[in-house]
């Protein structure tokens, strides 16, 4: 079995086909919950991002303090998934417990921000083709954990 995680900030429910929208075609989302499981009742704990990596790979509310039990991570590479980290985010990457990871990749900010020439070239685009290309190089069984920044950091599409 493997899974992936797709955590992408600011992508709000209402653009998506599985969750009801009619005016905007998402096919590859749609195949994406067609296949997979969707989450469509989960509530952040927390709007802090540190605080949310925590509750996430802890399975703990941001307000309960970590007692030394196992990470999320630690429990699924005890159990034989391969656990890997993707991410834009520099909080994400940086934070204590992504050392949990046995793999990371931590996708560099383009230099300067301007109007991507193409869709293809936006570096929302260019993360999910980095994503692509890690998948490949997985052996399985393997988890991974995709944060990307997303629709909350400067967006370069195209004019």
């Amino acid at each position: 079995m493997n899974a992936i995680c797709l955590i992408l900030d600011r992508l709000h429910v209402g653009y998506l086909g599985p969750l009801g929208n009619t005016w905007i075609d998402t096919p590859a989302f749609n195949r994406l919950a067609a296949e997979g499981f969707v989450f469509d009742q989960a509530w952040v704990d927390s709007p802090v991002l540190d605080a949310l990596c925590q509750g996430l790979w802890l399975g703990l509310h941001p307000r309960q303090r970590d007692i030394g039990g196992q990470s999320v991570i630690t429990a699924l590479a005890a159990a034989g998934l391969h656990p890997a980290l993707i991410t834009d985010e520099p909080l994400v990457a940086r934070h204590p417990l992504a050392d949990a990871f046995a793999m990371r990749w931590e996708l560099e900010e383009p230099a300067a921000l301007a109007a991507a020439r193409q869709m293809e070239d936006t570096h929302l685009a260019r993360c999910f083709a980095r994503l692509l290309e890690c998948l490949e190089h997985l052996r399985g069984p393997f988890v991974v954990w995709c944060h990307l920044r997303a629709l909350g950091a400067p967006w370069d599409a195209p004019v």
